[in-house]
């Protein structure tokens, strides 16, 4: 069953039987630009933030999946926010996961401002 045809509590379970410091790791390094690999993959941040990640999953995965199920179910309409809002997106980002365009289509939408 592939993870897009599963019902939220389905798509969570399977994500907290498979997610891990080392897999979430690999998944930022692969995604990252250049710039951002090479902060990264840097001494002493490496090791730091890879120990986060190691303290972060120390329980488990279904944090991190509780996070990615809030995150895709989330049902604010942006359309209806009306104070003002910046969107930062650096131009070196190379991660499709956040934002593919850098916040231009949610920018149209509502009443963000773009940086």
């Amino acid at each position: 069953m592939q993870q897009f045809n599963r019902t939220p509590v389905e798509f969570e379970q399977h994500f907290a039987e498979i997610a891990t410091a080392e897999r979430l790791w690999q998944l930022i390094i692969s995604m990252s630009g250049e710039g951002d690999r090479a902060l990264y993959e840097s001494e002493p941040f490496s090791t730091a933030y890879q120990r986060a990640l190691q303290e972060g999953f120390s329980q488990g995965g279904q944090g991190y999946a509780r996070d990615l199920v809030n995150a895709l179910l989330w049902t604010v309409d942006v359309e209806n926010i009306t104070v003002p809002a910046d969107l930062w997106y650096g131009a070196l980002d190379t991660s499709t996961v956040h934002s593919p365009d850098f916040g231009v289509t949610l920018a149209l939408t509502a009443c963000f401002s773009y940086h």
